[in-house]
């Protein structure tokens, strides 16, 4: 069953597993930490301890398929301790379920990679000190992912409406619609002002989330709503699936004779998605001469890496065409076709079905990890070909295959960073995500670690800590979206005064110290790889 969207912020999973590998992983390990060890024991257990049923055997099991896995595939296995030393069975606790123990593994092994620039942990997360970065597990075929341990209020699955807010102090406002959803097709927009719920008056922004979470529990919803004229209304929403447009708004700002291409974009769904929506967005701004870009991805969390490399391929100077966008860095074991465990991974493609390479059944073991085989260039087609600037209007939310987006840019294209906050105080950094991952299945879970490093044409990709903005300044959802209001735009139109030269800060009184971002979706924290991204390793065989 395929997903829709993904985050952190990410994101949804399941068409991650349509995507590739939903091979169930059960295999037994090195003799002394089989599950026949484990058993054995439990049939003589020392006074005071509980006999282990099947169902914590296999716990215990999944403990060390998780670390096994790391040992072989992580970005930074090399600092990883030895099985013994790490003992991976010590994070089994009867009174915990498997999923908290994995989480509580997979964070423990995270905090031993340091990164020699800060000295700390590559996968520290200020936000959540106490979950890891980047790396997760999940339940197979769930909706709710909580690898990060932020608070989610609103799903996919659970809020088919397809609105996300913005509380302050002041104010609930709707941050974004998704055009295709039923607020889309309401006519609701950013900046609408959320004064009711289900005929609810909202005392205060605070209410707000207890009220909307009471709310979705239904599939119906009214809302009543004042837009930016002043005027007052009530909207009927009926939960529904709908297939998610990407393209939030786009636009051409005229300005100072000449043509600026607008689009906010707001998630790397599939690639088949993403085109779908972006090709007429592009076509469009082709055929009308734009010559300047604006690309909002303020909210943009990422998500599949192929949609990144079809819409740099897009946008690219004509200096880019054929040129290296970017090259994947696995860790030793992985380039020298060395981490036999992958061989226990089974390769599907787009319509999970398996590969075969001669009359055998292809796995994860025989893809080509080598610096060579996972260089992507930009492609020969013609996209936009007047481009001589690109805007990238961005926030702390934006990551992953956004940051992709921007570094594979950098050594081809003029290009700036606008980015946003709540409080438009302080410097703007994007969240910090050069790697990327697939899927590990162990059991009836699936396994997302750091794998590989993203690297540009000028080996620039050690972003952990995110870029810096040129010029930061306030995030206003009073605005819609492209709207000359909005002070971002005023930036990437010149309107500002000293907005060139060094990284600036424009010195905006937020209207609220307390700033709330509800987002309509849960996403992944990395880059996701698919099986049409793969390259075989020559020794394995082409099928």
């Amino acid at each position: 069953m395929q997903r829709q969207q993904l985050y952190f912020n990410e994101m949804n999973y399941k068409k991650i597993r349509q995507q590739f590998y939903s091979w169930r992983c059960t295999f037994k390990f090195l003799a002394g930490i089989t599950i026949l060890l484990y058993s054995g024991a439990c049939k003589k257990s020392e006074p005071g301890n509980e006999p282990i049923n099947p169902d914590q055997q296999q716990i215990i099991s999944n403990l060390d398929s998780i670390y096994l896995y790391a040992k072989q595939i992580y970005l930074w296995n090399d600092q990883l301790p030895e099985y013994d030393k790490f003992n991976p069975e010590r994070f089994y606790n009867t009174e915990a379920n498997g999923l908290t123990a994995y989480k509580n593994e997979i964070f423990a092994f995270t905090r031993f990679a340091l990164n020699p620039a800060t000295g700390k942990a590559y996968e520290l997360n200020a936000k959540d000190p106490l979950s890891p970065r980047y790396s997760t597990i999940i339940e197979s075929n769930t909706s709710t992912i909580q690898g990060n341990k932020n608070e989610v209020l609103q799903l996919r699955d659970a809020n088919p409406f397809g609105l996300s807010f913005y509380q302050n102090d002041i104010a609930v406002r709707i941050l974004y619609v998704d055009l295709n959803s039923p607020a889309g097709k309401s006519g609701l927009k950013r900046g609408d002002r959320i004064t009711g719920i289900n005929d609810q008056g909202i005392a205060a922004p605070s209410d707000f989330i207890g009220l909307w979470k009471d709310a979705i529990k239904n599939s119906f919803v009214k809302l009543t709503v004042t837009d930016i004229t002043g005027e007052s209304r009530q909207v009927r929403l009926t939960g529904t699936f709908y297939e998610q447009n990407p393209v939030l708004k786009h636009i051409i700002l005229n300005s100072t004779n000449k043509k600026i291409g607008f689009i906010a974009y707001n998630s790397f769904t599939d690639e088949s998605n993403s085109s779908r929506f972006l090709g007429p967005v592009f076509t469009e701004f082709e055929q009308k001469g734009i010559s300047e870009l604006i690309i909002d991805l303020r909210y943009n969390g990422g998500g599949y890496q192929n949609s990144a490399v079809y819409f740099a391929n897009q946008i690219c100077p004509p200096k880019a065409k054929g040129a290296v966008m970017f090259t994947e860095h696995y860790n030793r074991m992985m380039q020298q076709g060395k981490a036999e465990i992958l061989s226990r991974q089974l390769l599907r493609d787009s319509n999970n079905e398996p590969f075969y390479i001669d009359g055998r059944l292809a796995t994860l073991y025989d893809i080509d990890y080598s610096e060579g085989a996972s260089t992507v260039n930009f492609d020969t087609n013609n996209g936009l070909t007047h481009i001589n600037k690109i805007y990238f209007i961005v926030s702390g939310q934006t990551a992953s295959a956004s940051e992709l987006l921007i570094n594979v840019l950098k050594p081809y294209a003029d290009v700036k960073l606008i980015g946003v906050s709540g409080s438009g105080q302080q410097q703007v950094r994007t969240y910090g995500k050069p790697v990327g991952f697939f899927n590990i299945d162990i059991d009836r879970y699936e396994l997302y670690v750091a794998m590989y490093q993203n690297k540009n044409a000028d080996a620039e990709g050690d972003y952990f800590e995110g870029f810096v903005a040129d010029y930061s300044t306030l995030d206003d959802p009073a605005h819609d979206f492209g709207s000359l209001d909005d002070p971002a735009i005023q930036i990437a139109l010149g309107s500002f005064a000293g907005t060139s030269g060094a990284a600036k800060t424009q010195r905006i009184q937020s209207a609220s110290s307390t700033v709330k971002y509800i987002f309509n979706t849960d996403r992944l924290d990395g880059s996701i790889k698919v099986s049409s991204d793969f390259k075989f390793r020559k020794d394995r065989r082409e099928p």
